[in-house]
């Protein structure tokens, strides 16, 4: 299966994560949020990256967001998808659904 990965860097992390996807057999499409373009519009093109899930690595939390809700939306399924980049990186979001599933929180 071939599974795409949204990067910044490619620290150890990724590359643990690149190299265990490759051990089993799978080939890892590396995608530098730096340089890849969103293009906009209503054509279903999620076949043009060649993977059907993808993970998202990037350091930037804007683009990180971006790309995240771009995948989904061409129906690609995301690892660390949109609304939990989001949550996650919104300290009122986050308090908000710690207190709604009772976990306590300073």
């Amino acid at each position: 299966m071939n599974i795409g990965i949204v990067y910044t860097i490619i620290r150890k992390e990724e590359k643990l994560i690149i190299d265990a996807l490759e051990k089993k057999g799978h080939k890892v499409i590396k995608i530098d949020d730096k340089e890849q373009l969103i293009t906009l519009s209503n054509d279903d093109n999620s076949e043009e990256f060649g993977f059907k899930i993808v993970l998202m690595r990037s350091l930037s939390l804007q683009r990180s967001l971006w790309f995240a809700k771009y995948f989904e939306e061409k129906g690609i399924k995301v690892v660390n998808d949109y609304e939990t980049i989001n949550t996650c990186g919104n300290k009122y979001l986050t308090t908000l659904k710690l207190i709604n599933n009772n976990i306590p929180s300073p």
